[in-house]
């Protein structure tokens, strides 16, 4: 007798690849739980800012966040020497931000992080900004 798999395999090999494709990204899909970390940064972020004189603008779409740092809120002035310590000092204490412009940096976390990454990475931020700021004054 025929292998009835063998020809449907053979007939539809567009068919099996569609749906490994789809078992593949359903199993990547559930993986993806970032519907805690949207209204979490932002809070956090909002929180950061109202503590932090330094910290100028907040903006950010889903996981995507820029920040911008100012010596003066009113007057919006760039305070490129303090990003660049707090890119410097995150780096060291296992955060990795980049540098947007000559005083924002970037947060993108992964798709793919956790609830506990997420408050460490923030939490990794805003000691290095507090030592950034204590630095600079």
């Amino acid at each position: 007798g025929e292998f009835p798999m063998a020809h449907f395999l053979g007939q539809r090999r567009w068919q099996l690849a569609l749906v490994l494709m789809v078992t593949f990204f359903v199993g990547f899909m559930d993986r993806i739980n970032i519907t805690f970390a949207l209204p979490l940064m932002a809070e956090e972020l909002a929180t950061l800012r109202a503590r932090h004189p330094s910290v100028g603008e907040v903006r950010g779409i889903g996981l995507f966040w820029v920040i911008e740092l100012v010596k003066d809120r009113e007057r919006r002035t760039r305070a490129v020497e303090l990003r660049n310590r707090m890119v410097q000092l995150a780096f060291e204490h296992g955060l990795l931000l980049m540098g947007a412009g000559e005083n924002t940096m970037r947060i993108i976390p992964p798709l793919v992080i956790t609830r506990d990454l997420v408050d460490e990475g923030l939490a990794i931020f805003e000691y290095v900004l507090t030592l950034a700021e204590e630095e600079s004054n």
